[in-house]
């Protein structure tokens, strides 16, 4: 028991302190095309902290920044659409999208 105790609170300092070190990170991804979709896929969801609506942006080639939003996800995965429907998307993969905080 003595063991486990001295387990259990070198655990909890470490977690702890990785929790906090992740928690100041902002969530990033990178942007896959599914042709066949003709969609953005990204490997974080529902797990990760997203909901549908979720807003992320990334830089733009023609302006600073594009904005998206979350259409529909999974656990692990999410699918994003440009704000801006005239967007092509097809020149996006690879990049990185970064996720809005909601307060």
């Amino acid at each position: 028991s003595l063991i486990i105790e001295t387990l259990v609170k070198s655990t909890k300092k470490h977690t702890d302190a990785l929790f906090s070190e992740f928690e100041c990170q902002p969530l990033q991804a990178d942007m896959q095309l599914d042709n066949s979709q003709n969609n953005l896929i990204v490997r974080l969801g529902k797990k990760h902290g997203l909901t549908l609506s979720s807003l992320a942006y990334t830089k733009g080639t023609n302006t600073p920044w594009i904005l998206f939003r979350v259409v529909s996800l999974t656990n692990n995965t999410s699918v994003l659409t440009p704000l801006d429907p005239r967007r092509d998307i097809s020149n996006l993969e690879g990049k990185i999208v970064e996720f809005l905080e909601v307060l």
